[in-house]
């Protein structure tokens, strides 16, 4: 009687440690995260990544696209270095303004030199206005065409952002750099065909660059992004040859109605 007893009572305060135990191992999991808490399922380590990534210097990016093309133009749409661009477009307007006066300035010169020329006014202000409006259309033809170009590769799928496209547009325009040191060669020796390749050759190559641009900053196919670039060009071939189709079919209707001779 007493042995049965003592085992019961035994058994009774095993289970109640046993009880115990196990509302401790039911309790710690639940105290773990209050007392410290984990972060690794909300945060990783590429959030923000693109905020962190310094923005390319000048020097660098003319370097990178020049030689290291794709490599440069992926980190331009991370994080479009869009005063860069400005700055390039400026130096570029400027050379272009450089290239104008010069070329202007030996035309009148060679023409005053003619004996067949009749005296002109002072040309001054002329130039000036057309070197103001020369650097002037650098900025113009930059945010046009950049507006542009978004606009159909958002049309095409894309999904990126004009403030991108106009830093990879603008960072496309590096090549141009090499027309100046031609340009001022035919200013001396007059070579035409010097001067039609190397035009060629490096707009080709800005198209190039501006392809992989927009590729990179909208995510598109290599074929949808050339689409996209060439988009304007499209355009402006398209509107020419209706307005020529139109001044054509005007011009037919007025002589239509004319009673000319010969005319049945």
């Amino acid at each position: 009687m007493y042995d049965n007893t003592y085992k019961f009572e035994q058994n009774s305060s095993g289970e109640a440690s046993g009880a115990d135990g196990a509302d401790r191992n039911g309790l710690e999991p639940q105290e773990k995260p209050s007392g410290a808490p984990c972060f690794n399922n909300t945060e990783g380590p590429n959030i923000g990544g693109d905020e962190d990534e310094s923005v390319q210097s000048f020097l660098e990016l003319v370097y990178g696209v020049l030689f290291e093309p794709v490599k440069t133009l992926q980190k331009a749409a991370r994080r479009p270095p869009l005063a860069n661009a400005l700055l390039l477009v400026t130096i570029l307007g400027l050379a272009g303004m450089l290239m104008w006066l010069l070329t202007v300035s030996r035309v009148l010169t060679q023409a005053a030199e003619s004996p067949a020329m009749v005296p002109l006014p002072s040309t001054a202000p002329l130039m000036v206005f057309g070197a103001v409006l020369i650097f002037l259309w650098g900025y113009i033809k930059w945010f046009s065409y950049s507006a542009f170009i978004s606009l159909a590769a958002e049309m095409l799928g894309g999904l990126g952002s004009a403030r991108k496209v106009a830093a990879v547009v603008g960072l496309s325009l590096i090549p141009t750099i090499f027309m100046v040191p031609v340009q001022m060669l035919n200013y001396y020796l007059a070579s035409a065909a010097l001067l039609g390749t190397t035009v060629l050759v490096v707009w080709i190559w800005v198209a190039a660059l501006m392809v992989i641009g927009v590729r990179e900053v909208h995510r598109l196919s290599t074929g949808r992004a050339l689409l996209a670039v060439l988009s304007p060009v499209l355009v402006l071939v398209m509107f020419t040859g209706l307005l020529l189709a139109g001044l054509a079919a005007v011009a037919v209707s007025i002589f239509s109605g004319m009673n000319l001779p010969g005319y049945f």
